[in-house]
């Protein structure tokens, strides 16, 4: 498969590990499997600061970093077996539409599959703001599946 042909080669998938992901993961490996791509997951945690100040003052910041990044590629692997499709995983660290923005350019992807509605959703398209921040500012297509339908942008 060759990206000159206008196939998807690498396919990002920013997830949020508290929130239901059958959905996206279903959309997303289905995509993969029809164009031969790679899925890459994507985890992005509060920044440490942010982080301590919502739970409490932490003595190691890299120790409580590394923690929650082991944490999170561990239960990113647990869905990575879902789909019988070749998957890489990644953990960042900040704001979630700049971690993905960046994501998205060092990691070569060719297409964002994003939910779309999330609790700040009630913006007058339905999408988030992390969803909206990604549509305006993607190099890249962005599919936003919210529900049972998913809409190219």
């Amino acid at each position: 498969m060759t990206e000159s042909r206008g196939t998807t080669t690498r396919i990002l998938l920013p997830i949020d590990l508290d929130v239901g992901v059958e959905p996206l993961l279903t959309v997303a490996t289905r995509l993969a499997r029809s164009r031969g791509a790679i899925v890459r997951l994507l985890y992005v945690a509060p920044a440490p600061d942010d982080l301590y100040e919502q739970r409490g003052p932490a003595v190691y910041v890299d120790e409580a970093m590394a923690r929650l990044e082991a944490e999170a590629i561990g239960r990113l692997r647990r869905l990575a077996g879902v789909g019988n499709v070749p998957v890489e995983t990644a953990v960042r660290f900040g704001d979630p539409a700049t971690a993905i923005l960046r994501e998205t350019a060092s990691s070569g992807a060719h297409l964002v599959v994003l939910g779309g509605g999330g609790a700040d959703a009630g913006h007058g398209n339905g999408l988030d703001g992390v969803a909206q921040e990604v549509c305006r500012r993607a190099s890249v297509p962005v599919l936003v599946y919210r529900g049972r339908r998913a809409v190219p942008l």
